[in-house]
């Protein structure tokens, strides 16, 4: 999995990430549009993303997928 700068037309700059056959992961790219619509800095968005490229490269070592994830319940 691999972290891809886009350039929109209008000059916006964007983030995505492609899986081992070049599919978009679409946990990731919704993950992104969340926070580029609650107007995340540029930076933030392109660090955050990176660092989930980075999980769910751990996570397909692992033999997992982002859908296999779930948080603690107290």
């Amino acid at each position: 999995m691999h972290l891809q700068r886009i350039v929109m037309p209008s000059g916006l700059v964007s983030w995505t990430a492609f899986d081992d056959h070049g599919v978009v992961v679409l946990e990731i790219r919704d993950f992104v549009l969340f926070l580029e619509a609650r107007h995340y800095a540029p930076s933030t968005v392109r660090h955050y993303a990176r660092h989930v490229v980075q999980l769910g490269n751990h996570l397909g070592a692992l033999g997992k997928s982002f859908a296999q994830l779930t948080a603690p319940v107290n």
